[in-house]
């Protein structure tokens, strides 16, 4: 059976990037809030399309924290001294501990009745099992193209590619 003809992949842009790892995280979100509303009785979502807005809401939060925290590294850590090196550190501790209590907040303000993420305990496990899940897949996916062949490419082409 002839093997398909492929051309070689072209490069991503920065706004193909972007969309395929937003696409990934709301992915990656949205089964996690589902694994916790299946095994946490506390936290309730009323129903799967529920679970993706929240997961869409708590995916530009998200990145909001991050890009919070990334403006305190660089304001702190231009600076040499061990007194900004304490500052960056509580200013980083502020902002992901109040972000929790955020997060809660607006998911609680935009989806009313129809989510229940259970408190802060709830919403900080929640963020974490998210942020581990991500790095996982992102793992996954890095590792996917480390030495993987193109598709299409037989492993004996491969084989006969490879300097090894």
């Amino acid at each position: 059976m002839p093997q398909p003809t492929v051309q070689p992949t072209e490069q991503l842009t920065n706004a193909q990037r972007y969309y395929a790892d937003a696409m990934m995280d709301v992915l990656v979100y949205t089964v996690v809030l589902n694994l916790v509303v299946e095994y946490v009785d506390s936290v309730v979502i009323y129903s799967f399309t529920v679970s993706l807005l929240t997961a869409i809401v708590m995916k530009v939060m998200i990145d909001g924290i991050n890009a919070l925290v990334d403006r305190a590294k660089v304001y702190f850590g231009a600076k040499d001294s061990t007194l900004e090196k304490v500052l960056l550190a509580l200013s980083s501790w502020a902002i992901m501990f109040g972000s929790k209590v955020v997060i809660l907040l607006v998911v609680q303000i935009i989806f009313e009745e129809d989510v229940d993420l259970g408190g802060f305990l709830n919403v900080l496990l929640i963020v974490l099992a998210m942020m581990i899940a991500r790095r996982i897949a992102s793992l996954i996916f890095r590792r996917l193209g480390d030495g993987g062949r193109l598709a299409g490419q037989s492993l004996a082409q491969q084989s006969a590619d490879d300097p090894i």
